[in-house]
């Protein structure tokens, strides 16, 4: 029997970008069953033109919200109505390569016990193209192309705090999740607390080593736009729940610490202390941080005009 995949898609106000990730998932190699758009209560306009995306294939569901609630809402409210065997997260900006989920499936055929399979995510620019010129936009691409200390496969729960992989870079059983849904009171971090819950739960991972996906740095990025406090508040909500151990609590103590370094807060040296609990964990920490930033700022300073 054929496999049945959901593809979720959260939007709010984004009818120039939506279109591109709804023609990535209709040109997969391996066709999915439904592609579920939820809307997130967007402006007039933006609804008379997600109507039009509607009609590119009859796959296509629209969920609309009468209150904006958020991504975690949004995803939700697709999670609840998708029928398929396996479900994809795409945002609204990003997009799949064409060999994405079938790229998955077959690994799935191949290990029938992993939960989740995962693979490597491409930067490109506000038009889709793989040439990106800002820092922030390089520094990202370093970090999507690094080599994983920490494996998906061999440790999940460190990957997703250290390395933060796309969470449309990853195909996901049903079953495995259960009961398990986004967190709505947060503002970011959504899709991290949502897979730490995943791995308690007792998800296996696998790991394709293959770009598939791509990931739109553009102005309006919810991760850009994220101020110090609600980091800070979204790690600290994650060193008071349950998801984390001795060895996830350090690799958060050391996100705090270098997110306060950066903005020079004196606070910083707390979290610092609490870090060095782990010193072999720190020390890879930051050698990832300096080799991911001094590769960017290299090449940023080499094309910079």
């Amino acid at each position: 029997m054929r496999e049945s995949i959901s593809v979720i898609i959260p939007t709010y106000n984004r009818s120039n970008l939506l279109p591109d990730s709804v023609a990535s998932v209709l040109s997969q190699s391996f066709s999915v069953s439904e592609i579920l758009i939820v809307d997130d209560c967007s402006d007039t306009k933006h609804l008379e033109a997600l109507d039009e995306v509607i009609k590119k294939s009859p796959l296509i569901r629209v969920l609309k919200q009468q209150v904006k609630k958020g991504v975690s809402a949004c995803r939700n409210i697709g999670l609840n109505e998708a029928k398929g065997q396996y479900v994809v997260f795409l945002d609204d900006d990003d997009t799949l390569h064409t060999n994405m989920i079938e790229d998955a499936i077959l690994a799935f055929r191949e290990d029938g016990a992993t939960d989740i399979i995962g693979c490597r995510g491409e930067v490109v620019n506000s038009l889709g193209e793989p040439s990106v010129n800002s820092l922030r936009a390089l520094i990202r691409k370093e970090t999507l192309r690094t080599n994983y200390t920490y494996g998906l496969g061999n440790s999940p729960s460190l990957h997703f705090l250290m390395y933060h992989p796309l969470i449309h870079s990853l195909v996901i059983k049903r079953s495995i999740i259960g009961n398990i849904r986004f967190p709505e009171g947060l503002i970011m971090g959504e899709d991290c607390y949502f897979f730490l819950s995943l791995v308690q739960n007792g998800a296996r991972f696998g790991y394709i080593e293959k770009v598939n996906v791509n990931v739109r740095i553009h102005d309006g990025n919810s991760s850009h736009l994220a101020n110090l406090d609600v980091k800070e508040d979204f790690y600290k909500e994650l060193l008071g729940s349950e998801l984390c151990g001795k060895l996830e609590s350090a690799i958060i103590e050391m996100q705090l610490f270098y997110a306060l370094l950066k903005k020079r807060k004196p606070r910083c040296i707390f979290h610092l202390i609490r870090s060095l609990s782990q010193p072999l964990l720190f020390l890879r920490f930051f050698r990832y941080q300096f080799r991911i930033r001094t590769n960017a700022f290299f090449y940023y300073y080499r094309i910079k005009p």
